[in-house]
């Protein structure tokens, strides 16, 4: 089962650049991270995917969607809940288009923490002047792959640690590191 967990902020036309993600990636389950003021957001989105609205779980409300801490947690705890349910981390996209900087950070770092495959956002042409939105129709749905970041890391510290003739530690950590990945 493919999920797509969201962080979900309230700025007005955000939900074109959601809608677009949703159709893009197509999941089986949507799950939104908000607020008490972002949850309005999830009917703007309904309006213009009413047809995956059968795939929307409940919103999960954050603690404080100003602490990228506590909302790495709240982010933590829900792809762990996916991958409880059986889903892979290659199953689970994280959308961090929308909301605080913690939380888009918080769901960013938690993904990249556990694993998940794909973190995805909209961009597209800005609006000029003050609020700098992505205009609507210009949407396009960008993929990163944090995974890659982490693999290029540890072989940087191999490296590291081959060039200071010390291969056992390098091996028992890349035997540990892999069984990870």
């Amino acid at each position: 089962m493919k999920y797509l967990i969201m962080t979900l902020g309230t700025g007005q036309g955000v939900e074109n650049g959601l809608a677009k993600s949703i159709k893009a990636v197509n999941p089986d389950r949507v799950i939104f991270l908000v607020t008490g003021q972002s949850a309005a957001t999830i009917d703007r989105i309904s309006a213009i995917v009413p047809e995956m609205t059968g795939r929307f779980e409940p919103p999960e409300p954050l603690a404080d969607s100003d602490d990228v801490e506590k909302c790495a947690e709240d982010a933590k705890r829900v792809i762990l809940r996916a991958m409880d349910r059986g889903a892979s981390a290659s199953e689970i996209d994280a959308d961090f288009t929308s909301g605080t900087k913690a939380m888009t950070a918080g769901l960013a770092v938690a993904a990249t923490a556990l694993g998940v495959e794909r973190l995805v956002y909209v961009s597209g042409e800005r609006e000029r002047g003050g609020g700098g939105r992505v205009l609507t129709g210009t949407e396009r749905v960008i993929s990163v792959y944090p995974t890659q970041f982490v693999i290029d890391q540890r072989r940087r510290e191999l490296r590291t640690l081959f060039n200071r003739r010390l291969f056992e530690t390098g091996l028992l950590g890349s035997k540990r590191f892999w069984r990870r990945v």
